[in-house]
């Protein structure tokens, strides 16, 4: 018995819906139709915590893939607490000083987040937000890369051969974000010309030592998941380049430039 093309479309609207509501997903050409499984990627829940007095609210937020790494997320954990620690004992003494009516309850945030991973190392971000009842609030970044081949953190001095002050390395990186930062300075400022003042600023937050460049994140490039980094990514809280208005900066270093200042053991984690 023939069947009517009204009866034809109603069959395929309901195979359709049936193929959705399973979790399927349909890809149709003229005539065709074929159905393959949908891929489902499990993602760790991030791993939090949040402690609250009266005058102090602290929060703490990992990436959930950290929680592979026992020793990584508990290094993460005693670190975070001294400083919530150190945030509630503050906010303490600022809600004595604040007075009735003007009293209120603090934030204090810290937030980390995996910039970059292999098999060998993690390379993490920290950003942490202060509100310590000031004028504004502040922010902080912080970063940590973690070998996990031997559980303990790599400095910048690690990667490099010659981390000393005014190294050809540290040279290098100096004038590269430098370079960088004039750029980026002229675009949020809004200016053509930059006053002597920030200038001079700058230059003392970028001067050639490794304690200037010791927040940074292995930087990742498009597909790089579990492969080699592109190079280094210098992070810069709000104060450290220019004034607050201005928030913070981050830079890149590409392992091209990099590479002839690689320590031997780290040039093959860069590409």
């Amino acid at each position: 018995m023939s069947k009517s093309p009204l009866f034809r479309v109603l069959v395929v609207t309901f195979i359709t819906s049936a193929v959705v509501a399973a979790g399927i997903w349909v890809v149709s050409e003229p005539g065709d139709i074929s159905v393959k499984a949908a891929v489902t990627i499990d993602v760790p829940k991030p791993y939090g915590e949040r402690i609250e007095t009266q005058s102090s609210l602290a929060t703490l937020t990992i990436d959930g893939r950290v929680q592979a790494d026992e020793i990584l997320l508990k290094k993460l954990v005693a670190d975070a607490h001294l400083k919530m620690a150190d945030h509630a004992k503050n906010a303490a003494e600022t809600w004595v000083l604040m007075g009735k009516g003007s009293q209120r309850q603090l934030d204090f945030e810290i937030d980390w987040t995996i910039a970059f991973e292999n098999d060998r190392l993690i390379s993490l971000h920290e950003s942490t937000y202060d509100n310590g009842g000031g004028a504004h609030p502040n922010s902080y970044l912080n970063s940590l890369l973690w070998d996990k081949r031997h559980s303990k953190a790599i400095r910048l001095a690690d990667l490099l051969k010659n981390a000393s002050e005014n190294s050809a390395a540290l040279e290098m990186i100096s004038t590269n974000l430098f370079e960088q930062w004039k750029t980026d300075f002229k675009e949020k400022s809004n200016l053509k010309e930059i006053d002597a003042y920030s200038l001079e600023w700058a230059q003392k937050g970028l001067t050639p030592k490794e304690s200037n460049f010791g927040t940074f994140v292995l930087t990742a490039g498009e597909g790089a998941e579990g492969m080699k980094a592109k190079g280094l990514t210098f992070l810069f809280s709000p104060y450290a380049l220019s004034a607050y208005v201005f928030g913070s900066f981050s830079f890149e270093v590409s392992a091209s430039a990099l590479h002839p200042y690689l320590a031997d053991e780290w040039k093959n984690e860069f590409k």
